[in-house]
């Protein structure tokens, strides 16, 4: 070999492990920002499971309950009015407003049923992504793993590559290993340059990942149940039940517009 040769080696060598430097560190980056999105993202799953069962309901209940208020209101004013055709029209309003509070709770209903048939649907589902995520594992470990290797650059490249696979697999990432598969398997050749321009694809991918995961977190924490979430979280740090007190202001409202619905109902009689 040359010396033009091994400097070119020796240049190549230190850009591989500069490279392999910043992939480490978007690697380690991206797992974090992972770590925080599913676990926000369960958070506000679990969370909104609960104020559905526990609060929105009841503010359903509560707006059925105004709209029966108002209808033998309308109609007690009405009458008196008559004036058919306004009253008609408002009855009709308030009818279709009943209809979709009604739809509004069958659809509470059925996503909580939903969910758990969803459980018992994944778990067959689950069983076929498995078995793609063994086939996609063992055709990178077959390539990249580090006993593989013909040289101490190159080992420690596949060393880094399988930490990323088996992580993949370990998070049961299926698209995650067919991207691997697909950037890394058609283009190793075993040379310094096709390292160099594997780290490259690699930081420009991890890049991209970084900013979706960043995006897909400023979503969950856009949302008005985030919001709702903080103070309920916030409030208990103080000892006080946020949920349990809109749960009782609410029953008491409901309380509060039954009575005044039966009065109604009294005067009507």
């Amino acid at each position: 070999m040359t010396d033009k040769n091994k400097k070119i080696n020796k240049d190549m060598t230190k850009e591989i492990s500069e490279l392999q430097t910043h992939v480490n560190k978007l690697q380690h980056k991206l797992e974090n920002l992972k770590s925080e999105y599913y676990s926000l993202k369960n958070k506000l799953s679990l969370f909104s499971k609960t104020y559905q069962e526990k609060i929105g309901r009841l503010y359903i209940e509560l707006d059925k309950l105004k709209i029966k208020i108002t209808k033998l209101q309308l109609d007690k004013n009405l009458n008196k009015l008559n004036d058919d055709l306004i009253h008609q029209y408002i009855r009709t309003s308030l009818i279709e407003e009943e209809i979709k509070l009604n739809e509004i709770e069958e659809k509470i209903f059925y996503n909580l049923k939903e969910e758990k048939n969803n459980e018992e649907f994944q778990e067959n589902l689950d069983c076929e992504v498995d078995d793609k995520i063994k086939i996609f594992y063992r055709k990178l470990a077959s390539k990249f793993h580090p006993d593989k290797a013909k040289g101490e650059e190159e080992k420690i490249l596949f060393h880094n590559l399988m930490s990323e696979i088996n992580l993949a697999y370990n998070q049961g990432d299926l698209k995650k290993l067919q991207e691997l598969a697909d950037s890394l398997i058609n283009e190793f050749d075993n040379s310094l340059i096709s390292q160099i321009k594997i780290l490259k694809k690699r930081i420009i991918t991890l890049s991209k990942e970084i900013d979706e995961i960043t995006f897909k977190i400023h979503e969950l924490k856009s949302l008005s149940i985030y919001t709702l979430y903080v103070k309920v979280v916030e409030a208990k740090e103080y000892g006080i039940d946020l949920l349990s007190q809109i749960e009782s202001s609410i029953l008491a409202e409901i309380e509060k517009y039954n009575k005044k619905y039966k009065d109604f109902r009294k005067i009507e009689l």
